[in-house]
């Protein structure tokens, strides 16, 4: 058995390298990009490779994105909350684009964690789509598009597979080899 095929359809990079280099802040430990939503913005939004799509209610709110349906949500620590959904959410983060998303709608943002506001999340979704390099010395993070990736001067090529929605890789801790996740919202 084997997933069927994927096009991608719904993102691309607007110009001829396929590639775009955007700056990054670092703030506690997590990666943090300004994205525009629906044409507006722009919004603080993580990057959390072992997340989803997210808004958070107040931003939902603020674009009027109409919301739908009802469940638990769940993420990083005990609490339970309440979710709802939206479809047709558009992300810009520079030349990137990303159209007619469908995203979950939660209270996830901690600002008295966090010390400042989260607006979204951006994940899985946008990790799956494009070819991601993380500079954090640099500060900076670029997606290219995979059909112009040339990995010949990349560095050494780990393999990986999916998790469900996570990123994980072979390694060995202390002389322990086990499967790792590759999460980025995980301090």
């Amino acid at each position: 058995y084997a997933p069927p095929p994927w096009t991608v359809t719904d993102a691309h990079i607007a110009n001829a390298d396929g590639r775009v280099t955007l700056p990054i802040q670092i703030l506690n430990n997590h990666i943090y990009l300004e994205v525009k939503i629906n044409g507006k913005g722009p919004f603080l939004c993580i990057f959390d490779t072992g997340g989803h799509s997210l808004l958070t209610p107040e931003t939902a709110k603020a674009l009027a994105v109409n919301t739908v349906g009802a469940a638990p949500g769940t993420g990083a620590g005990e609490g339970v909350v309440a979710a709802s959904f939206a479809a047709g959410v558009d992300f810009q983060i520079g030349e990137l684009t990303m159209t007619h998303q469908a995203v979950t709608v939660l209270p996830f943002a901690a600002k008295d964690v966090e010390g400042f506001d989260e607006q979204g999340m951006l994940g899985f979704e946008l990790a799956r789509r494009f070819v991601t390099v993380i500079d954090y010395g640099g500060k900076t993070i670029t997606f290219i598009d995979p059909a112009r990736f040339d990995p010949k001067d990349a560095g050494t090529p780990v393999p990986f597979a999916f998790y469900n929605h996570l990123p994980q890789v072979a390694g060995v801790f202390e002389g322990t080899p086990g499967r790792f996740d590759i999460d980025t919202g995980s301090r």
